[in-house]
């Protein structure tokens, strides 16, 4: 690992710590809080960290899925439709390849909330105010 790639870890290391764990990682649980308060960026960063010593496992797909969903996000904030179309699309893609609940993700609520965006931004680049709709909200099942 490359020192910047270090400088990362460790600060994500540090950053994850704060948010409790149990069932799940700290920083799967972490992805969840920060979704949650709008923060999609910080989301995205703190679940990168854990997918990112997940590779090969069957897990490593289902957390790039979930860093996706965030970066839907982050990109209409910003106003951009057509890279929260594509990163909605390929999400889906990959969430449909895991069962009905997932890590305590219902698969078939989420992705039905992916439909609903994608409808609701139709098929091209547009204005949108990211403001004017209710945020998405994630949560946990048992």
């Amino acid at each position: 690992m490359n020192s910047l790639m270090e400088k990362k870890f460790d600060r994500m290391e540090a950053f994850a710590g704060q948010f409790k764990s149990g069932q799940f990682e700290r920083e799967y649980h972490g992805y969840f809080v920060l979704f949650n308060q709008g923060e999609y960026y910080e989301a995205h960063d703190v679940l990168e960290h854990l997918w990112l010593q997940r590779r090969g496992t069957e897990e490593f797909n289902f957390f790039k899925a979930l860093i996706q969903y965030a970066g839907c996000f982050v990109h209409l904030k910003k106003g951009k439709t057509g890279p929260a179309l594509r990163l909605f699309r390929l999400c889906r893609s990959y969430f449909l390849t895991y069962p009905a609940i997932y890590r305590g993700v219902d698969i078939s609520d989420l992705t039905a909330s992916i439909d609903r965006w994608v409808e609701e931004l139709g098929n091209e680049e547009k204005d949108f105010d990211f403001s004017l709709h209710p945020p998405p909200r994630l949560h946990l099942v048992d």
